[in-house]
């Protein structure tokens, strides 16, 4: 079975078990197809399932309505159809279940197989999964449903751990801490054996000034990922708990380093820049 059979089969069973009135388990339709309730969740709400269901249903009103109306307006009429209110109601559930049983079949065109508001967007995920890996696509699938709050803090979670991380990876013990790299290293065989070596010497004053630069520019990205978090949250777009975490983030960053330290930090850093260039010119 192919991939798209196979979400086809899973659509169509969705939507006849609705129609039947009984509510789905997504978590037991997805263990019988063997794929992760999440990414039938995310395809569910993607390609508008329930939409679709309710669109095909309001069609199906509207033509029961109209031949309805085209006689006499009398009372016995309406008593009538009154009376067949209950076999509407199954031919109508009928009706549905053949529309969504003519699903896949092009050429099953009508008013109500016609496709949901979101079958562009359902081609568009289609060509991606004819190109994506399997995993790639999982992963797309699941990204579908994090919101742009969620993203940025993400992000800003990303950033501010990698910036913690640096402390201890670039970490200079004194102005004695040099590192010696080997940069080349040639073996040459003849009459006799030589052997050449090329260090490069990382001097303290390199060292910090590398990572005072590296850190100066992550915080700048931090600071502007943290910025766009919050004109989302002054837009009304969070809930309490995002609202209250990049406040909480907010006083960590302040205790560890202030708007004026920060200024002090990047005086810091082109004084050292400047020592640094000055040193190796001075040692050749």
């Amino acid at each position: 079975m192919s991939n798209e059979t196979n979400w086809l089969e899973i659509k169509k069973e969705y939507l006849k078990r609705t129609v039947d009135g009984e509510k789905v388990s997504l978590a037991e339709l997805a263990d019988k197809y063997k794929i992760k309730p999440s990414t039938l969740r995310s395809r569910k709400n993607r390609e508008k399932w329930d939409d679709f269901l309710k669109n095909v249903a309001t069609q199906t009103d509207a033509t029961s309505n109209t031949v309805a109306t085209n006689g006499n307006d009398t009372d016995s009429t309406r008593n009538e159809c009154a009376q067949n209110g209950q076999k509407d109601s199954q031919n109508k559930t009928k009706n549905i279940k053949r529309v969504i049983g003519q699903l896949g079949n092009k050429n099953a065109v009508g008013n109500c197989n016609r496709p949901p508001k979101g079958n562009k967007r359902a081609e568009k995920h289609g060509f991606y999964s004819k190109h994506l890996p399997d995993e790639t696509m999982e992963l797309f699938d699941e990204l579908e449903e994090i919101n742009q709050l969620d993203l940025l803090w993400d992000s800003i979670r990303l950033k501010y751990a990698a910036i913690i991380r640096a402390q201890s990876i670039m970490f200079v013990k004194d102005q004695d801490d040099i590192t010696e790299h080997l940069k080349k290293h040639k073996v040459i065989k003849g009459m006799s054996f030589t052997e050449e070596k090329e260090w490069e010497l990382q001097f303290a004053w390199d060292k910090y000034a590398t990572f005072l630069q590296a850190q100066s520019r992550a915080m700048g990205e931090l600071r502007s990922l943290i910025k766009s978090y919050n004109e989302l949250v002054d837009r009304g777009m969070a809930t309490k708990e995002q609202e209250l975490r990049i406040q909480k983030l907010q006083v960590e960053i302040d205790n560890m380093k202030d708007e004026e330290v920060g200024k002090e930090t990047e005086d810091w850093v082109r004084a050292i820049e400047q020592i640094a260039a000055k040193r190796r010119d001075e040692n050749g």
